[in-house]
Order: structure tokens, then sequence, then C-alpha cells
């Protein structure tokens, strides 16, 4: 019987010849069903989608066939733009001043130990049984494949179950960095790995990598400076008020047409530079992620920038996981491929695993960051078949070809459908699930947190939170003029609570607030700051407020449930002894900090 189903592969599809319009309909249907379908077994939405893919796909029902397939290139193209530009505009600074240097040893622990110990493991075992003089060249390649996590199932999974919390904040910035590493880590060696098979000159076999990444960078940058420009030029047509107003749907189609402009330039400079001697062949992923990443840091309107998808978001990735599960060949799968695939997968998920918790560990994070990151960073999909089309394109790997395509096409499929439960169970024990809801104290992040202040006086404190503050928010006040009015409110009445607490606080306009909410930050001061408290003991937390005029009433509340909160022994003593501030963090947006930090719906 499964004779029949693989020799289908080989005939028509019952869709054969169906435009693109009902193609996508149909798989977005089934897509649909089976993500209903794997919720009620409590499935990840994602897993049913993958295996309803492979069930309609070209070697079993054969609904949608290779040719179908290649119809849809341009959905599949703009998924992985999107996907892209969404992990990269995680990666902004601003936000990361506090946990840009514990995440990238993450990133790098896992990325390299995964190298190392997917290329020792088929080094040692050759279980593809490659030549000697295609072994080293084919197995390089393949572990730096091992490098990468799929953006696009870590993304689907946090907004399926609805996400937040301190580990998600790290998995998707280690997520984006671990995908630069991955293109750098497989630059390099497709040049070790060129030169093997070639004979050419190290030089010549590098310089093809080293041009695709940084033609690249140079398109995601140059797409981000124009779609930055447009905004500018349409905010001064219009006038900053009616822009304002209209600035969702302005920057929602330019989001759009930016993602395609990308794609579109990458496929265009490799087709116009293909007898050139030196071709560029930069990739869409990259690009997209450099755009998204060049956006959220240097752009207006950069804080609305990721709520702009969340229409599209459901039916791209319910298109896309369906699509990928089309895509495994059930024929090339034997007692070979199989014995490599998991060499392959206990290596890297090992390595991965082990990298992770001593990179994490290296970078003091917290405990429940380091027992969890390695187990969430297993899935290999975007990145990876992404790669995996760059090795099948290039003449001097020819001989490698069917057995990596095959080995790795397998292990996708696998990940998919394991890690996606392995990353929604973990966010499950985290109790990070279902926690992406407003909540009244929310605009305490990670990156609005200092530990360590030391302060001679309150005015020293005042004038390092209020430079702080507007430096990590987005907020348009000049930090002197901050500071100005936070010594006004001081000098009129001492924000000191007593209990080691001070919540120093003055109005903005909401034009200065930008969006017209509340921005603030915590300080730990070692030691305690004189000042002027009710009961004449030195402070150790600082709470500085910027309240926008129309939130009077939520400053009210919110003053009385910081009162309140930080007068709790056990939290107070908890964030005292926290030696950082994703620990901080954790304790503000605990369970057993809700009776005070609640959600508002």
């Amino acid at each position: 019987m499964l004779n029949n189903f693989l020799l289908a592969a080989d005939k028509p599809a019952i869709l054969h010849g169906a435009s693109g319009e009902l193609l996508v309909s149909v798989i977005l249907i089934i897509g649909m069903l089976a993500g209903v379908t794997a919720k009620k077994l409590k499935l990840p939405v994602l897993t049913g989608q993958i295996i309803a893919g492979i069930l309609v796909g070209p070697y079993m029902l054969n609904l949608i066939g290779h040719t179908e397939e290649k119809n849809l290139t341009a959905v599949t193209s703009f998924a992985i733009g999107l996907i892209a530009l969404t992990v990269g505009s995680h990666l902004n600074f601003q936000k990361l001043h506090n946990s840009f240097n514990r995440n990238l040893l993450i990133a790098v622990g896992e990325s390299s130990c995964a190298f190392i110990a997917v290329f020792f493991a088929l080094e040692y075992f050759n279980p593809m049984d490659f030549s000697e003089q295609t072994r080293l060249a084919a197995h390089l390649l393949i572990s730096s494949l091992a490098c990468s996590t799929s953006p696009a199932t870590v993304l689907h999974v946090i907004k399926e179950k609805n996400a937040k919390g301190n580990l998600v904040r790290t998995l998707l910035i280690v997520v984006a960095l671990d995908n630069i590493i991955c293109l750098l880590v497989f630059e390099s060696v497709r040049a070790v790995a060129r030169q093997k098979l070639s004979g050419a000159s190290l030089l010549t076999t590098a310089l093809p990598g080293l041009i695709s990444f940084f033609s690249s960078i140079i398109v995601g940058f140059i797409v981000a400076k124009c779609f930055e420009y447009c905004l500018k030029f349409l905010e001064k047509r219009q006038g900053p008020s009616h822009f304002r107003r209209n600035s969702h749907t302005l920057v929602f189609t330019l989001l759009v047409a930016s993602i395609m402009i990308t794609n579109g330039l990458c496929d265009y400079m490799a087709m116009v530079t293909a007898e050139l001697p030196q071709k560029l062949t930069p990739l869409p992923i990259m690009a997209n992620l450099v755009l998204g990443l060049c956006l959220t840091n240097f752009a207006i309107f950069k804080n609305e920038m990721l709520e702009q998808f969340e229409v599209l978001e459901q039916f791209i990735f319910t298109v896309f996981f369906t699509l990928a599960g089309m895509h495994l060949d059930l024929r090339t799968i034997n007692q070979q491929t199989i014995t490599s695939a998991l060499i392959y997968l206990v290596a890297m998920a090992g390595g991965k695993m082990i990298g992770a918790t001593f990179g994490a560990m290296a970078g003091r994070c917290t405990p429940r960051t380091t027992l969890n990151i390695g187990s969430m960073l297993l899935v290999q999909a975007g990145m990876t078949i992404a790669l995996l089309v760059v090795i099948y394109s290039e003449k001097d790997f020819s001989p490698l070809h069917a057995k990596i395509t095959a080995m790795i096409l397998l292990v996708v499929v696998f990940t998919e459908l394991v890690g996606t439960i392995l990353i929604s169970k973990t966010l499950d024990r985290v109790k990070e699930t279902g926690k992406k809801r407003t909540r009244l104290i929310d605009f305490l992040d990670e990156e609005h947190i200092i530990t360590g202040l030391n302060a001679k006086n309150k005015w020293e404190a005042l004038r390092e939170m209020s430079y702080f503050l507007v430096k990590t928010n987005d907020i348009e006040i000049d930090p002197e003029e901050l500071l100005k009015r936070m010594e006004e409110r001081e000098k009129e009445f001492s924000t000191g609570f007593g209990q080691s607490i001070a919540i120093p606080h003055c109005t903005v306009t909401d034009e200065e607030s930008h969006d017209g909410k509340i921005r603030g930050m915590l300080a730990v001061c070692t030691p305690g700051v004189e000042f002027e408290s009710m009961d004449d003991e030195p402070v150790e937390i600082i709470v500085m407020l910027a309240t926008p005029e129309s939130q009077r009433e939520a400053h009210l509340e919110i003053l009385s449930v910081l009162g309140r909160m930080l007068s709790d022994a056990t939290i107070r003593e908890q964030i005292l002894k926290a030696n950082c501030a994703a620990s901080i963090y954790e304790i503000i947006h605990s369970e057993e900090a809700e009776t005070f930090n609640y959600f508002l719906k």
C-alpha cells in the first residue's frame, strides 16, 4: 500500500492545473482543520499542519504535487521574508543593553557546540558513506546547518500559546543571533568545502560567500533606508497629526512592499550577474533579517511595527507549515538516511543543549532560563532549507546533493514535529503561557531595570535615572528637562515612602510620551540612598515614573499598587537579593506578584 502512495508521486496530482488562488485556498482550509484537530489532541497547531502537509502531499494522497508547489513559490518566499523580518525586529539595541552579552553567550555556545558535536559524530561514523574525496566537505556543510534554529516555528508556538516572559524574550533574541551566526559559519565552511572539491585556492572559493553575505546586508539596509525615507516624506506632506491617524495602514503597506522588494532585489541581482565571473547571490532570508533589524532600531513608528502583521500571520503560518510538510520525499527514506538523521539529531541536540546551558551559566542567566533554553532551540526549518537550496545550486557540490538533501529534510520534518511539542510543553512548565496580556505595571521590562545603582545622594540618583529612562524608553523629551521636573516634584514633598522605597514621578505631555502610555524604570541602590523618607531609612529600591497628563487616574492606581507590592517583605527581599535585571523582572511578573501586578484584561 505504501508503494502505491509513493508511485502516485510520479503521476499528475489531483489538483493538477489548478490556479494559485485555488491551491492556496485548499491548503489554508486543510491547514486550519489540521490545526483545530491538533489543538483538540493537545498538540501544537503547527504539528497538525505539518502532518496534514505530509498526508496531502505528492508522496501520500497526491492532492497537491511538485508542479503545484512551484506555483506557490511567491507565497513561501513572502512567508520566509516576513518571518526573518520579525525575528530581526527583536534585535532592538535600545532594549538589549541589559541582556545582549548573555544572549550572545548562549547563541555562540549552542551554535559552536552543535557544529563541533555534529562534525565529530559524522567524521567518526561516516553514516552516509561519503568517499575520502568528498567526506570532509560534506560533513562541514552538514555541521554548519546544525547551527540554525527555525524562527518560524518559535514565533508560531509563542503566538499560539500567547506567551510572554523572560524565557520568551531570551529565546527570540537567541534565535535571531543564532541564525546570523549560522550564516557566518555556513559561508566560512562553504569556502573550505568548495576548495576541497574543486582544488581552487581558498581565497577564490571564499570570495563568493563573502560577497553573498555582505550583499544581503546591503540589500536589507538600502530597503530599510528607503522605507524610512518614505515614512518621513509622507509625514512631511500630510502633517504629523493626519499622518499619525493613518500610520497603521501606511506602515503595513510599506512593510509588505519592503519584503517583496527585498526578495525581488535578491533574485534580480542573482539573475543579472549569473553570467559574470563573480555573481552576486544575496540571501533573501538574511536581507529581510537585516531589514527588520534596521527598521526596529532606526525607523519612526518602530514600536508599532510588530503589530502590523497580526492579521496576516495566521494565514501566512498556516500555508507555510502545511507546505513544509509536503517537502518530505518518502522515497528517499532508507536505512542509511534514517541512521544518518539519528546521528545528526543526537549530536545536534546534545551540542545545543550543553552549549546553551553553559552559555546561560556564563551569562549569569536566571535558573529558569539556564535549565530550559537549550531544549527550545532544536527546531530546524526555514534557515536550514534556505541554505540547503544554496548547496543544491552549486555545481561543485553535485556529488553531495542527494544524500544531504534526503537526510536534512527528514531531520527538518522530525524536529518540526517533536521540537514544536518541546517548546510548547516548556512554555507551559515555566508558566509563561497566556501571559501576553496587559498588566498594570507592564512598563517595567528587563531593559528598564538597573541593579547596583551607586549614587551619593538622591539628586545624583534622580539624574542617573532620568537619563536612563529617556535612553531606554520611547519618550520624546530631553533628559535634562525630565530631570528638572523630577527635581521640582521632589522639592515639593519627598517621594520616599519608607521601608527602603521611593517612587519619584513627574508629568509629561501626551506628545512627549509618544503614545500616551506611562513610562518607568526601577533601580536597586547599593548602598542605600538618603531620600528624606518618612521613616528616615536609606532607600534601596527606587521606581521612577513619567506619567502623561491623560493618565492621572492610572498614575494614582500604579502608585498605590507599587507601594503595596514593594512593601511586601517577601517581594522586597527577593528584589534586593536579585543579582541581575532579568531576575527582578521575573519577580515583578511572577504568580506571587499577580495580586498586585494584575492583568487588566
